[in-house]
């Protein structure tokens, strides 16, 4: 090799050397710059959703009804919505069998494609007991500050299916007035804040919608009375909390 080296001319020297060089600098770029781009490639940056959606299911006693109807009618639409949004991450909490406090991770956190997460623990649920809506509806506020998935989410909204307008933590007051008096001095400030209730009485109902209405236009309460009045009530909820742009 030295003998070679030492034969070479000058000018061959010169453009070995450059060789060299060029080489080394090709193996800087794939360090310092190309890596990255290969790593991005291979595991691609999270990007932000367009919208994070919360979902609270009502699994109290009085979501059984004949036959387990009003759940089973909440879960069906649910599914079919969370298998038609790639878009939006969605998150689940459900709200019955006995009262809770302090703040717990949702059983489903915040993801895109996770219709299999949600269907699951839907699967499992058995509602029974008492409504326990108050307390997640505190717990998913700070879900929102908690995710970053959902922080970063143009739109923040979260949905309610419900079949009672009693909580375990408020037996003495309308549910309305206690989620009022739980979300006044909230933290977070979600986009929307939906209801979607399964039919109950009519008395409860605007009880319910006349404390709701005092919070501002950002909540929203509907009656659903069967499965396609809920369709239809999810899908007119969604195309109004798409972003703008």
């Amino acid at each position: 090799m030295g003998d070679r080296w030492k034969a070479l001319s000058r000018a061959q020297k010169a453009l070995a050397a450059l060789g060299t060089a060029a080489a080394l600098a090709v193996v800087g770029w794939a360090v310092n710059a190309g890596m990255p781009k290969i790593v991005d490639w291979i595991n691609p940056p999270l990007e932000p959703a367009v919208a994070s959606r919360l979902l609270i299911v009502d699994t109290s006693g009085s979501m059984s009804g004949p036959g387990k109807a009003k759940f089973d009618a909440a879960v069906a639409e649910i599914e079919r919505y969370a298998e038609n949004v790639p878009d939006v991450a969605l998150a689940l909490r459900t709200a019955g069998g006995s009262c809770t406090e302090g703040y717990h991770d949702p059983p489903v956190g915040f993801a895109s494609h996770n219709i299999d997460e949600i269907r699951a623990e839907l699967d499992t649920a058995r509602p029974h007991g008492e409504a326990n809506i108050v307390s997640q509806l505190e717990q998913a506020t700070n879900d929102f500050q908690k995710f970053e998935l959902a922080k970063k989410a143009k739109i923040q909204s979260i949905w309610l299916f419900l079949a009672t307008a009693r909580d375990c933590r408020a037996r003495e007051v309308s549910l309305g007035k206690a989620i009022k008096e739980a979300l006044t001095d909230s933290p977070a400030k979600v986009s929307y804040v939906n209801f979607f209730v399964l039919r109950g009485d009519k008395t409860s109902y605007r009880n319910l919608e006349r404390s709701l209405h005092s919070l501002g236009s950002e909540f929203a309460i509907r009656r659903v009375a069967n499965q396609t009045e809920m369709k239809n009530s999810i899908e007119e909820a969604d195309q109004g909390q798409r972003p703008s742009d």
